[in-house]
């Protein structure tokens, strides 16, 4: 397995067995659907538009025979940018709130919540559940980590023991 980020140029070399003297020429297929490339030499490059994990494979020819490889899997990456922490309704004591790490792209994503009161969550799911045990103050923060890049965002919550009613208004004299 390879991983490497979206639009780097991967080299890719094929190693024939008993020697690469028979080999006339190499087919490339690097499992994006849109190019495969022939070579007299037993390297490639190719790079990769979109993330996602795609399946290489070389096919060896010479004048009498063909042999292909084993399947390589590619997996390409967005590095994480623009992170963010969004929460679904104001936190209220002993009441489940959704915190959420938003970014802009990123994928393969780890995230590693500290919620402010010693509890610390590793999950894969950019989304999580959790019930304050006390009222206050609470910095949450979140760490979102990629092979690529890690990012980490901070937010302040209240967690109230009941909800502020609105104000009421009236107007007076008139």
């Amino acid at each position: 397995t390879t991983y490497r980020g979206r639009q780097d140029s991967i080299e890719f070399t094929a190693t024939p067995f008993p020697n690469d003297q028979i080999v006339q020429y190499y087919r490339w297929d690097f499992g994006d659907s849109y190019s495969s490339k022939t070579t007299q030499v037993n390297t490639a490059s190719h790079s990769y538009s979109k993330i996602g994990t795609y399946i290489v494979r070389v096919t060896a020819i010479n004048g009498i025979s063909r042999s292909t490889s084993a399947p390589l899997e590619v997996n390409i990456f967005a590095p994480i940018s623009g992170i963010n922490i969004d929460y679904d309704s104001e936190p209220l004591l002993g009441h489940p709130v959704i915190l959420n790490a938003l970014h802009w792209q990123g994928n393969n994503v780890t995230y590693t919540w500290e919620l402010g009161n010693g509890v610390i969550r590793n999950t894969t799911n950019r989304q999580i559940q959790h019930t304050f045990q006390s009222k206050g103050e609470y910095i949450i923060k979140v760490r979102a980590k990629n092979l690529l890049s890690e990012q980490i965002a901070e937010k302040r919550i209240f967690v109230l023991d009941r909800y502020c009613r609105p104000p009421e208004i009236e107007i007076l004299g008139g």
